[in-house]
This record gives C-alpha cells, structure tokens and sequence, in this order.
C-alpha cells in the first residue's frame, strides 16, 4: 500500500529509512489506521508522476532535549579501574562508605542480607560478638570514638 506523509507531522522511520513531509511510503502496514492524522493513503502513483520517495542517505534523527533520551558519555579510562560491582567478602558487602564514622575509627563494616559486621582491616578480626541490625551500627562505632 502506497502513503503520503502530511505537512507539518514530523517524519517517519520505516523499514530503517527516514522519511519527511510530503514523502510516498509503500509499507504492507496501513498506516492511516496507525498513525491517525498523519498519512493519507495514495492508492496509486499520482498523476503528476509522483513515485516513492526513497530519502538519499537514510539518517537517524538526533534526540532533541526533553525528549527523554539520554546518551551516556563513553567510560573514562578511570573508570575502568574501579570494580562495576562491590565487591563481596566472607563478611558480605563492604558498606564502609554509608558509616562516615567508621573511616574515623578505622574500621570496616559489611552487609550480609539484614545483618552488619564491623571488621578490623588490618588484621582481620570482627569486631561484634553478635550480629548487628542497621540500627545498631553507629551506636557501636562510636564506643571505638571515645576510646
């Protein structure tokens, strides 16, 4: 079936080819009925000796702001250094960062599912007896602060 692409109704990506107001389309889609008000439906080639327009070098249409797409930069070699993932011990999950305190007293602390474990980085050893909850984790941070 054989489309025209109305005036002022932006373009048209078929079949990888880009297409522009006032283009004929041939497409096995009826697009009238899937792009209301924007095609008229040319059943053969105009008398004018109007064909199908087939645009020279076909293009994808650069993203205009505020349509919601986003190209992310490409990786900077810095980040490649760093691992994509974190990275987990026997302990679970290194969380250090979510602790400001526990930098301060030179301390580590993991995630395990719903549980905390406060380490030693330089030998090792757990700090806890006892499991900790979320809620628990700075209160014993701190007791190393007043030491």
């Amino acid at each position: 079936m054989l489309f025209k692409l109305k005036d002022k109704v932006g373009g048209h990506s078929e079949n990888g080819k880009i297409y522009k107001a006032g283009d004929t389309i041939e497409s096995p889609h009826d697009l009238v009925d899937l792009f209301p008000n924007k095609f008229i439906r040319v059943d053969n080639v105009s008398a004018g000796g109007e064909g199908i327009a087939v645009p020279a070098t076909p293009t994808i249409p650069e993203p205009t702001k505020g349509e919601g797409v986003s190209i992310p930069p490409p990786p900077s070699p810095e980040s490649k250094l760093e691992p994509e993932s974190p990275v987990e011990s026997k302990h679970g999950v290194d969380i250090t960062d979510e602790f400001p305190i526990a930098s301060k007293v030179q301390l580590q602390v993991f995630k395990k599912g719903a549980w905390y474990t406060v380490v030693d980085p330089d030998d090792g050893e757990v700090m806890n007896e006892k499991k900790l909850r979320a809620s628990q984790v700075t209160s014993f941070l701190q007791e190393y602060e007043e030491d």
